[in-house]
């Protein structure tokens, strides 16, 4: 057996720390836990292509522990004057991803022996930065204004002007941010805000478990990011053998986790296969037809407070195939004064041939005032007022349910296609889907209600009908043997 002196041995260590992830995961960062073969072929996998990717692993996968834990410590040993910025859903869940790599730095007497040029041999002097909330510093010869490694929140605390070399998102998407399109929209437009905090030439990583169909993962699997999905089984599917669990938890965690299971565990989220609306019906337009009938289906709501009910206007163009194209949307809360003015301004643009409305909110809120204000705008248009049809939501929108499944109904695209690079998708176009794939479970339903009142204003109204050839009757052909002939129009048996 070949041997060194302690003096190669520390070398030859300082290199497999720096270079090998599993062997400084499982050896130095004291993780026995991490022995396995699933945690080294992830291991392999990460180190050969760290950034630019996003991790979306089964829930206990050792996702954080081998990207957000060992592979930042490895990039501070290998490079001491990079700087981490943590980024999750809140700052207090960012800060126990700090706390564990102080932690580690603090406690861990044979990493701080083996690295004393880049570690504080556990104990940082007085004036250095060593806190969860300031961050923490390793021995470094430049003095940037970040810290070593941070960790901030992407809804609450997201800092200004800072850059950072590294930005790690862990977590950003939790139970707590995915219960209404509101709450998406929020955590994927902060996301999207936090990439200014990138210096130049600067590496991103994105760790996560899905929670729903929309989710602000679904996003960002869009924004050329590199896509790692790991099931809890080998197949991905239910049934299928287990990466790291035996047969027997798996099957209690599906028991136990219920409609989370397949989000959580599978890494594929979907809607129930009962659900109300499925993605699979919509389909698609980047430009709308040239010509069709107009409407315009309306619910109102009359508060303004963040809790309120949107006011919901839709436009939809109806082709000669009878399918229709939602093609504009006013959904916003606001006052009736307000939107009073955004509703005559849509039927200014597009002319409708009818507006439907709630019959009882028309004529309990906002009747008066809307007429009052088409006179002053010289902007008229039709008012179709149907009758309540009761408190179930389900069955008024059963119309353009059947539309929808038949695959009559065409959403904007939401993403821009090569072959139409001049498209913008609509602003409006992801709240109100995301909000439909949510219903009857979301928190608002002012979309869903708005198309209800479109779907039955138009099995209401009476189509035009194709003349038909006027039948001859020849009154001395008592046989009916002429093909022109009609018994019910005979005058000798009237």
């Amino acid at each position: 057996m070949l041997k060194c002196s302690e003096e190669e041995a520390t070398k030859h260590a300082r290199w497999l720390c720096q270079n090998d992830l599993y062997f400084l995961l499982a050896f130095y960062l004291r993780r026995p836990d991490c022995e396995n073969d699933w945690v080294f072929d992830r291991c392999r996998e990460v180190q050969a292509e760290p950034n630019e990717c996003i991790d979306l692993w089964f829930r206990g996968g050792y996702k954080s522990t081998i990207i957000t834990f060992a592979l930042t410590i490895q990039d501070i040993l290998r490079d001491p004057e990079v700087t981490f910025g943590i980024f999750s859903f809140s700052r207090p869940i960012a800060k126990q991803f700090l706390r564990q790599i102080k932690l580690e730095f603090e406690q861990n007497g044979p990493l701080n022996k083996l690295f004393p040029d880049i570690l504080w041999g556990g104990k940082p002097p007085p004036h250095i930065k060593w806190s969860e909330d300031d961050g923490i510093v390793v021995r470094r010869k430049g003095n940037p204004k970040e810290s070593t490694v941070e960790a901030w929140g992407l809804i609450d605390g997201m800092p200004t002007s800072k850059h950072f070399k590294r930005l790690v998102y862990d977590d950003v998407v939790t139970d707590s941010s995915v219960g209404t399109p509101e709450q998406i929209k929020k955590v994927t437009e902060r996301w999207g805000l936090s990439r200014n905090l990138v210096s130049k030439n600067a590496h991103s990583r994105v760790i996560g478990t899905r929670y729903h169909y929309f989710d602000s993962y679904a996003d960002i699997m869009k924004r050329g990011f590199r896509v790692r999905k790991y099931a809890a089984t080998k197949d991905g599917t239910v049934d299928g053998e287990p990466w790291i669990h035996t047969r027997e938890e798996l099957a209690k965690k599906r028991l136990e986790m219920q409609e989370q299971f397949s989000p959580q565990m599978m890494q594929e989220p979907r809607l129930a296969k009962d659900a109300y609306y499925q993605p699979a019906w919509w389909r698609r337009w980047t430009s709308p037809p040239a010509y069709g009938r107009v409407y315009i289906g309306c619910d109102f709501a009359t508060k303004k407070d963040e809790t309120a009910d949107f006011t919901v206007f839709v436009v939809v163009v109806v082709d000669p195939a009878d399918r229709w194209f939602i093609v504009d949307m006013y959904r916003d809360r606001d006052t009736p004064d307000v939107w009073v003015d955004r509703l005559i301004d849509l039927a200014s643009y597009w002319q409708p041939l009818m507006v439907g409305v709630p019959e009882d909110q028309i004529k309990k809120s906002v009747g008066p005032f809307l007429r009052k204000r088409m006179l002053e705008r010289k902007t008229y248009f039709g008012i179709h007022e149907l009758p309540d049809a009761g408190a179930d939501k389900l069955m008024k929108g059963r119309s353009f349910q059947g539309r929808a499944a038949q695959g009559m109904i065409y959403l904007p695209s939401l993403e821009i296609p090569p072959e139409a690079p001049d498209y913008v998708v609509p602003s409006w176009a992801a709240d109100a889907e995301i909000e439909l794939g949510m219903f009857p479970m979301a928190q608002h339903d002012d979309v869903h209600d708005a198309l209800g009142v479109l779907g039955r204003m138009l099995d209401e109204i009476v189509h035009g009908q194709v003349p038909q050839e006027e039948k001859k009757v020849d009154p001395d052909d008592y046989l009916g043997e002429s093909a022109n002939y009609s018994v019910e129009e005979d005058p000798m048996l009237a």
